[in-house]
């Protein structure tokens, strides 16, 4: 496919201007000095969160609890304008995005 016939099938496709992105969480397992933790980001050190594996949850729990801290972390945890995470496994990772976008009211 050429650059131009990209252009063309996208000149007819609405793509939202993302306010947000996807966030990524990945599972680290314990050092000598620290104990297994779970690190999310959205693409950038600003966003990265690191938090203690709670071995009272299950995996996806915990990667679940460290994306919404990322929410939290960035702003974008406000339901009137960002609608709730959904997320599942890919490779070793967790990847979260956003279900729908967010309403302008």
């Amino acid at each position: 496919m050429t650059t131009n016939n990209a252009r063309a099938i996208l000149a007819h496709v609405e793509l939202p201007t993302a306010r947000y992105r996807a966030i990524q969480t990945r599972f680290v397992g314990p050092t000598n000095t620290r104990g297994s933790r779970i690190i999310a980001d959205a693409g950038d050190r600003d966003s990265r969160v690191t938090v203690d594996y709670d071995h009272g949850l299950n995996p996806e729990q915990n990667h679940a609890y460290a994306a919404v801290l990322v929410t939290r972390k960035m702003g974008w945890d406000d339901p009137q304008y960002f609608s709730p995470l959904v997320g599942g496994a890919l490779g070793n990772r967790y990847v979260w995005v956003f279900t729908e976008p967010a309403s302008a009211e």
